[in-house]
């Protein structure tokens, strides 16, 4: 039974199907060779890499994830980049119990075996990123962090803590480095929640990202479209 599961010509198959239904499900969507993405919600406009799982999560508008990518219970939020080789909701292990072994406080048998009555242990612990958030690659996110908008990971990171909105974080563990922009302009870019305007704003303004005093003072101090904070 496990070698028909497992075996090439059946793995492929279900590749197949699964990225037949999501393009079914999702607007403008795409899912590289071999990814698999079950249980999850996308936008409209996401890139799914080669390789690359997600389980049991969502993924917000004009989203990508690179190759060889697994996320778990996560929240993704629009315009997020997220780089090739990242592990995000990769499970914890409790630190205080006598043993560290799931056999202990786990009926899913990951050893082969379970000793627990019941589930006496939380392994996997929602994860949120907010939007515009890009995370670089081969970066770990563990289980339970909360990372704001406009973030972002240092590669090769590992995020064991909540990251504030721009803030540029990196190292083992990942540790706050700077602001992206000052408070004032973060107040702003927040306040302004860009992410949800209309196809037609974000074209009208594209020019104007790159540069985020501009993008300040031009769009949202003027344009009567944009909201204002």
């Amino acid at each position: 039974m496990n070698a028909y599961l497992y075996n090439p010509l059946t793995v492929y198959l279900r590749y197949l199907w699964n990225r037949l239904q999501n393009r079914r499900r999702f607007l403008n969507f795409d899912q590289g060779y071999m990814a698999v993405v079950k249980k999850t919600s996308c936008g409209a406009n996401v890139r799914i890499g080669a390789w690359t799982s997600v389980t049991e999560s969502s993924i917000g508008a004009c989203s990508y994830v690179s190759h060889r990518t697994e996320i778990f219970r996560t929240n993704i939020g629009k315009f997020c980049s997220i780089g090739h080789g990242c592990r995000i909701g990769v499970g914890i292990h409790p630190t205080s119990h006598v043993s560290t072994s799931p056999v202990f406080y786990s009926t899913k048998k990951q050893a082969g075996v379970s000793y627990a009555p019941n589930d006496l242990f939380q392994e996997n612990r929602e994860i949120s990123i907010g939007h515009d958030v890009f995370v670089g690659a081969n970066a770990v996110i563990l289980d339970g962090v909360n990372i704001g908008t406009g973030a972002v990971i240092g590669a090769g990171s590992v995020v064991t803590r909540d990251v504030a909105p721009y803030t540029l974080a990196a190292g083992v563990p990942a540790l706050p480095k700077k602001k992206r922009f000052s408070e004032e302009q973060i107040a702003y870019l927040l306040g302004s929640c860009w992410w949800d305007w209309s196809s037609e704003q974000l074209s009208r303004h594209a020019a104007e990202f790159s540069d985020a005093r501009r993008f300040i003072d031009e769009v949202l101090s003027h344009d009567a479209d944009a909201p204002k904070n």
